[in-house]
């Protein structure tokens, strides 16, 4: 179940709506992991 979780987009749209960071952040999934870069906005 988790696996199946893991690969569908709405689990990627849930965990970002949940942080909402100030940066953009690009979200990886590497080997079911998830890995969450923080990109600073250049001005």
């Amino acid at each position: 179940m988790i696996r199946n979780q893991l690969k569908r987009p709405l689990a990627k749209m849930i965990i970002a709506d949940e942080i909402k960071p100030p940066q953009v952040v690009e979200i990886k999934l590497e080997d079911n992991i998830v890995k969450f870069i923080p990109k600073q906005n250049k001005k």
